[in-house]
């Protein structure tokens, strides 16, 4: 392969690592399909995420999604994973790019990605992963996810993980596209039905006991609606997809919460004794909110690393009257994602649902 063939797709790929996009007319609303975080889990030991050499972490996306009857099912991605560079400022390339368009170690690369090339299209074999070279190649449908493999002779400080999440489309490889990569639609299936997410991240190393992190427990986190911070039960994927147009009944029964939209209280509380400590100094958490409808007064709760217990905050959420007035006498299934990074590498998520309705009950503590 040329040496300009392999610059050129170096360059499609640092287009096409440009993170989630992010159009929405608030950040906490969910008007599209949208990555909400990753989650990284060690093989072994699914509560760390920090791997060492020599070891393999599962990385997995989770996806939001407006409409409560779609769900990852819809979905198609290609991963590639690699080195991450030692420092970088936007979106980063891999290390062996950087190194073969500087002129070292060009063999190896040359084979690798003649091996992406190759790997390019995902309709093939829709679920597959490539050795290629000092890449990797993941195609996968259903939930978003990947290993990334820490090699026993890998020193550097962290991997880099990037590619596309496509809706109604297959992912492939393309380097004469601007980004990289693109989602080619599903026979049938128009353009503008077609949803893409290029994303990119990083997995660090561990390398020392110092380096180890873990992901937040979300047995010490604690939802709570309205003004009591009720109890806030959780709905299996099926039972939410049963209610998702009609939730009523389920309501009257308490099987889940109900409201009729206007300004409501949610609580966020964490045990402050959970937090991990690193230099001897308990982590900082940044939770972020998201709701199907309606609007939440702000995206971010953040309980800062010298922040003292009860780590508690409230947010306000409410539904505007032209949305309810158009409701009208039916109910509709609202859910709300709750994330949580400790900027270690760390993240974790938790879905409660409520039963948006005109004239259902207000709930009570059982």
């Amino acid at each position: 392969m040329p040496r300009r063939t392999l610059i050129a797709l170096l360059v499609a790929w640092s287009l096409a690592a440009v993170g989630c996009a992010d159009d929405l007319p608030r950040a906490s609303e969910i008007k599209h399909m949208r990555v909400l975080g990753a989650a990284t889990e060690v093989q072994g030991d699914v509560t760390r995420s920090s791997p060492k050499p020599g070891e393999t972490a599962n990385v997995s996306w989770d996806m939001a999604f407006p409409d409560l009857a779609h769900d990852d099912s819809e979905i198609a991605s290609l991963f590639v994973t690699c080195t991450a560079p030692t420092r970088f400022s936007g979106q980063p390339v891999c290390q062996e790019l950087l190194d073969a368009a500087q002129g070292s170690h060009l063999t190896d690369v040359v084979k690798g990605v003649a091996g992406l090339r190759n790997a390019q299209d995902c309709g093939a074999k829709p679920d597959q992963r490539i050795e290629a070279g000092p890449f990797s190649v993941t195609c996968v449908t259903g939930m978003p996810h990947s290993e990334v493999k820490v090699e026993s002779s890998f020193t550097a400080g962290s991997k880099l993980i990037e590619g596309i999440i496509c809706r109604n489309a297959t992912p492939m490889i393309d380097a004469k596209d601007p980004s990289g990569v693109r989602c080619e639609p599903h026979k049938g299936v128009k353009a503008s039905q077609v949803e893409a997410i290029p994303v990119y991240g990083t997995v660090p190393v561990q390398y020392k006991s110092s380096d180890v992190n873990h992901n937040p427990s979300l047995d010490a986190a604690d939802f709570g609606f309205g003004e009591d911070a009720l109890s806030w039960p959780t709905l299996t994927a099926d039972e939410a997809t049963e209610l998702a147009d009609d939730c009523a009944a389920a309501a009257v029964d308490q099987q889940v919460l109900s409201t009729n939209g206007k300004d409501e209280q949610i609580t966020i509380e964490y045990d402050a004794d959970a937090r991990e400590q690193h230099d001897g100094e308990p982590e900082a958490l940044e939770f972020s909110t998201y709701v199907t409808t309606g609007r939440l007064d702000r995206r971010f709760t953040v309980f800062a690393s010298d922040a003292k217990p009860p780590l508690k905050e409230t947010l306000k959420w409410s539904v505007s009257k032209e949305l309810r007035d158009k409701l009208g006498d039916k109910s509709k299934l609202v859910r709300f994602y709750f994330t949580v990074l400790d900027h270690h590498g760390g993240y974790a998520i938790a879905r409660r649902e409520l039963c948006l309705g005109r004239d259902l009950t207000r709930p009570t503590n059982k």
